[in-house]
């Protein structure tokens, strides 16, 4: 490559002094390689430059960045899920191991059952208690209001009370 041919870049950026810009153009008649760099470049402007100029918001930049840190964020929270549920997995294999599978299997029965009979206890508390307050008070203007914080106040009870007789059995 010649010495002149170096100078392409700069030529099309309109970056070189006069005179080495006379210089530049001279050497361009005999050099066919510069000469067609220079040619596809200005097919290049020309087509750019006949396209359509858009019209975006000022903020068009700041809600393409915004999406992609969005974008970032989710794909690092998947990433942060996936190295957690496999660290889990892992673990689990191991005291399964440990424990023996057997005594894990009805561990998890166990507490299957403890989990449904605590949901069924919520269930007929609520029902319970939602009807008494239905049949009981008349519906007016500000009777709602006083019905859920009745039933807020009798649902708290409930819990403590079921807290108290769980810690009794242990």
């Amino acid at each position: 490559m010649k010495k002149e041919c170096k100078l392409l870049l700069e030529y099309l950026k309109d970056n070189l002094p006069e005179r080495e810009k006379s210089a530049f153009e001279y050497h361009l008649k005999n050099c066919d390689k510069c000469k067609q760099e220079v040619e596809q470049f200005k097919e290049i402007e020309n087509a750019l430059n006949s396209m359509p100029k858009l019209n975006v918001p000022e903020t068009f930049s700041f809600e393409v960045i915004a999406s992609i840190k969005e974008r970032k964020r989710k794909v690092l929270g998947w990433f942060y899920y996936s190295a957690v549920s496999l660290s889990v997995l892992l673990l689990s294999f191991f005291f399964v191991g440990a424990i023996g599978v057997k005594r894990v299997f009805a561990n998890a029965r166990a507490f299957a059952h403890t989990v449904e009979v605590f949901f069924s206890s919520v269930t007929t508390a609520v029902a319970t208690i939602s009807s008494s307050l239905y049949n009981t008070f008349y519906i007016g203007r500000f009777t709602s209001v006083i019905l859920v914080l009745l039933f807020a106040v009798l649902s708290y009870g409930f819990f403590k009370s079921v807290k108290v007789f769980s810690k009794a059995g242990k």
